[in-house]
């Protein structure tokens, strides 16, 4: 990220510059205040990076005539993290790839992951990573300081996933487990577990497939993208792209709802094995198919 928003920065022609100071605020006119990061955790260090702008008495006079505004770019966020952000008095907005799950969001009042946790953590610290977030989220180029402890502090007889927060360690070793999106796994979060494993459905486009699970998750209750996003495992921005779709088939309507002929499009998808098991009905009658005039008698 360091590498891309500074080759913006070396392009004269977009007006880009990284880590103003002060007087190159003023000095540029910067209209438009950007936070990069990978992951919204707590928020609080997006907070402090908003807030090193705030103090600047030239940008809040600039924001209170409308001069100036802030935005936040990150490829995941917790929901806790995404609401202390947006609380911030500079009111930026938070553009993001996708929902971070976390441990309360995945597994809910379950007391029994939090309990494992601290079990195995013996420090002093919060056993559920800083600010006791419980993210549950791995990068590449490393592990957040989020995440349960467990996954990155070595103990007397515990080995972790990520030593140090090296990510590549621990993803390495993980990666063959987790490649592309989990099909099954995810239908069988939805109460659909049957499905995932009917050929008729593993021979459906990737596209087919995952508007099957956003329609689906829909149908449990799900509404807002950050939920879809959660259900269904896609990034966001292919929830948006599927909502789209979605809407303009007709399949859902603009509240995110399944339409009547959404609801009978994915209740022909989940009928089709037990359809497809039915015992043939021999014809017993004869009737005839179609009807044409009787011909004229003289």
């Amino acid at each position: 990220m360091a590498s891309i928003t500074g080759q913006l920065a070396r392009n004269r022609d977009l007006h880009f510059v990284t880590n103003p100071s002060p007087n190159l605020f003023r000095r540029a006119k910067i209209r438009h205040f950007f936070v990069v990061t990978d992951l919204i955790g707590s928020g609080d260090r997006v907070w402090n990076f908003l807030e090193s702008a705030w103090r600047v008495r030239t940008v809040r006079s600039w924001h209170s005539k409308g001069l100036i505004r802030f935005t936040v770019l990150a490829y995941a966020s917790t929901e806790a993290g995404e609401a202390r952000v947006r609380s911030h008095p500079c009111g930026p907005e938070v553009v993001k790839g996708r929902e971070c799950p976390t441990i309360r969001t995945e597994f809910g009042f379950n007391t029994n992951i939090p309990n494992l946790c601290k079990k195995y953590y013996r420090g002093t610290k919060e056993p559920l990573g800083y600010k006791d977030t419980g993210a549950l989220i791995i990068f590449r180029h490393g592990c957040p300081n989020n995440v349960p402890r467990i996954l990155f502090e070595a103990d007397k007889g515990w080995l972790p996933l990520f030593p140090g927060r090296i990510g590549s360690i621990g993803f390495d070793d993980l990666r063959p487990k987790f490649t592309g999106v989990q099909y099954g796994d995810i239908l069988d979060s939805l109460g659909l577990s049957d499905l995932g494993r009917k050929q008729f459905f593993l021979k459906f486009p990737d596209s087919g497939k995952k508007m099957i699970l956003v329609m689906c998750a829909i149908r449990k209750g799900m509404v807002k993208p950050e939920s879809l996003c959660a259900g269904t495992k896609l990034p966001l921005h292919e929830i948006d792209d599927l909502l789209k779709i979605g809407i303009h088939q007709g399949l859902l309507t603009r509240t995110c709802r399944l339409t009547d002929l959404g609801v009978g499009t994915l209740g022909s998808v989940i009928t089709k094995n037990l359809a497809e098991n039915l015992p043939k009905v021999e014809k017993s009658y004869y009737y005839p198919k179609q009807l044409r005039l009787p011909s004229k008698s003289i």
